[in-house]
């Protein structure tokens, strides 16, 4: 993610309303382990700025497809359930530019939005409400 998209999430996150909340959570995995940092050169071949995970093992984040952007907002739902409040799911995509969801995220959004959760790609860190798809 580029500093473009930073700033957007930024801006979003910064603009938030009292009945949302929404949190920064990265697709994909990485490794995680006790870091040992190298700053001379080992018997190990390893070199002044490596980095050494000793019983490393993998860190699986959320599955591609999740949006940038994920949480929730609290609804009043009526007339069925008047004056209750309940949390509706919210995904929001960053794209800076022209950048496009790609068939994973589309596929992520369709089940969100058909299963009656909320989904939004938000482009620019003046955000407004009339770009919401509800």
């Amino acid at each position: 993610m580029g500093a473009p998209e930073r700033a957007i999430i930024e801006g979003r996150l910064a603009s938030l309303e009292p009945h949302e909340r929404r949190f920064r959570i990265n697709a994909g995995q990485g490794w995680v382990g006790e870091e040992h940092r190298v700053h001379r050169p080992t018997p190990f071949v390893l070199y002044p700025g490596d980095v050494l995970l000793r019983r490393a093992s993998v860190l699986h984040a959320a599955p591609s497809g999740w949006p940038d952007l994920a949480g929730w907002d609290s609804v009043v739902v009526t007339p069925e359930m008047v004056g209750t409040r309940i949390a509706v799911f919210v995904g929001e995509e960053i794209k800076a530019g022209r950048g496009r969801l790609s068939r994973v995220q589309v596929m992520f959004r369709d089940c969100l939005t058909r299963m009656g959760g909320r989904w939004r790609v938000i482009r620019d860190p003046a955000w407004h409400r009339s770009t919401a798809k509800r």
